[in-house]
Parts: C-alpha cells; structure tokens; sequence
C-alpha cells in the first residue's frame, strides 16, 4: 500500500464518522505549519507596531489606527498563504477546510465592500488631509483577501488536477 493511498484510506475512516469534517495533515505539515502560524504572528506583530507607532508619531499616513491593523492582518494572512504554499503544507489530505475557508472570503469580503461604499451624497476618496482615508485602506485589504482566497482556490485546483494525474 502506497502512502497516499494509505492517507485515502485514513482519511475515509476519520470522516466517516458523521458530524467529523476535520482536515488531515500528517506530521511534517503539522509542525511546518505552526511554525508558519508563529512566523505569522510574530510578523503581524512586529508590523502592526511598527505601522501603529509610524502612525501615531512622525508619518501620519492613515485616519485612525484600526484600519492599520486591517492592513497588518491581510498581509500577514498574506505572508502565511504564500510561505505554506511554497512548503507544501497548505492542504491536508483532502484541502476541504482551506477550500471552505477561501470560499467564504470570497462571500463576506464584498458584502464588506459594499457596507463600507460611502452614502448617498458623499463621494469616496482615497485621499483626505494628506492621509489615507479608513475606508479606502479597509477596501485595500478586503481586496487583498479577495486576491489570497482566489489564488488559494487556484492552488487547490491545481492539487487536486495533479492527484487525479497520478491515478
């Protein structure tokens, strides 16, 4: 027995059970990706305090610090997308939660966009006061996860193309 199908095989008797949908990833993927997880995180850390603190003092760039933040995490989540795709640790056995995760950005991010659409009578701009306007920074990064969820899609189709190649 060859060890992906011996992952099939794994795969079938954990999700077998009803109400069971979890993702399985052997060992090697769970360690790479917590390390991902930590690089992360220590990334979205140091550069949210790093923006925040730019902000807040010399290069007032932005109109308030929450949409600093949003920027901070979308291009963590960035970061983390492309270093597990480059390590191979991005999907499981069956890559459904990463797939499920990347379809429902794709869902809320425009409802998003359009909520934060200015209201009748007032126009959008990026630019207010020689800063960046929240809204136009927020749309940037809901944009920016729009691009990650499809790239990530594309990346699960392409796994899934090059499997049924092997079979």
């Amino acid at each position: 027995m060859s060890l992906k199908s011996f992952d099939k095989f794994c795969e079938r008797m954990i999700l077998a059970e009803p109400g069971s949908q979890k993702e399985i990833y052997d060992e090697r993927q769970k360690q790479i990706r917590t390390q991902l997880t930590v690089e992360a995180l220590t990334v979205f850390g140091a550069m949210s305090m790093l923006a925040v603190m730019i902000n807040e003092t010399a290069l007032q760039w932005c109109e308030g610090c929450f949409p600093v933040m949003v920027l901070c995490a979308a291009l963590s989540y960035g970061w983390w997308v492309i270093r597990n795709a480059v390590k191979g640790s991005l999907f499981g056995v069956s890559g459904k939660g990463v797939k499920f995760t990347a379809i429902l950005i794709l869902i809320y991010s425009p409802i998003y966009e359009i909520l934060l659409l200015p209201d009748e009578g007032k126009t959008f701009s990026l630019i207010e006061n020689g800063k960046l306007t929240a809204v136009a920074v927020v749309m940037f990064s809901l944009l920016l996860m729009i691009a990650l969820a499809i790239i990530t899609l594309v990346l699960y189709l392409r796994k899934k193309r090059s499997e049924e190649a092997d079979e």
